[in-house]
């Protein structure tokens, strides 16, 4: 009885050493409780798509700036073309044209006057013979004669070759005129159209003043103009803005 209750106390003395040498660990803290609908830190980075969804601010800009350019560029190429128009206007030197008037006539009064005839004598009137003869008789360029001289048809169907000079000075355009419609008699005598004949009607005389600038019609195309481009600009800006403003791919 008494080994058996020496050995139960060396048993007992032994299990409290071994209890003093473990080492001691706190125990767990549990993690505080979070509100509720409190994000947590992972949670409130912002994710994937919240970086390419616009932020609804940004977004309202664009679209007033894209609305705003419907506005202002058309109204800005108006302004710019209509103004070019009015400043090329006021800076351009005074011009002035004179007009002679030579008739197809048939040589026989009981004959009817003939439009094809009268083309025929338009086209050589207009020719590169004709003009290069010309040029240094007035004492003028080919390409400065060019500019200021044109031959047509009257345009109520009479047989009518027009001849019309338009220079700077209007004695010059006078003179340009009725050299060119002397010379088309003087050809017409050379080479006659058999039945018919040329005779000078109304002679050139020097314009009192100068001639009228379309400034109305001009003006009004460029403010056309100016808006058709300026729309066009703005569907640009507005493409663009839609472009920035669309989600982009992850």
């Amino acid at each position: 009885m008494k080994s058996k209750g020496g050995s139960q106390a060396r048993s007992e003395a032994a299990q409290q050493e071994a209890q003093q040498e473990a080492p001691v660990t706190a125990p767990a803290q549990a993690a505080p409780p979070t509100a509720a609908g409190t994000r947590s830190p992972a949670a409130a980075l912002p994710t994937a798509a919240d970086r390419r969804a616009p932020a609804p601010a940004a977004w309202s800009s664009r679209r007033r700036t894209s609305r705003s350019a419907y506005v202002v560029l058309p109204l800005l190429g108006a302004v710019a073309l209509g103004a070019g128009v009015l400043a090329y206007e006021a800076q351009r030197s005074p011009q002035y044209t004179s007009e002679a008037l030579v008739a197809v006539l048939p040589e026989d009064p009981g004959d009817e006057v003939s439009l094809p005839i009268t083309s025929i004598w338009v086209g050589i009137a207009d020719s590169d013979t004709v003009r290069d003869r010309m040029a240094p008789r007035l004492d003028v360029s080919r390409a400065a004669l060019d500019d200021g001289l044109t031959i047509g048809s009257s345009d109520d169907d009479a047989p009518l070759v027009t001849v019309r000079a338009t220079t700077g000075d209007p004695e010059t355009s006078a003179a340009w005129a009725n050299a060119v419609a002397a010379e088309l008699l003087a050809e017409s005598d050379l080479h006659p159209i058999s039945g018919y004949t040329l005779d000078q009607v109304t002679d050139a005389r020097p314009p009192g003043a100068p001639d009228q600038f379309p400034t109305v019609p001009l003006v009004g195309g460029a403010v056309v103009v100016g808006l058709l481009a300026g729309a066009g600009a703005a569907q640009l800006v507005d493409r663009r803005a839609r472009r920035r403003a669309r989600p982009t791919p992850a």
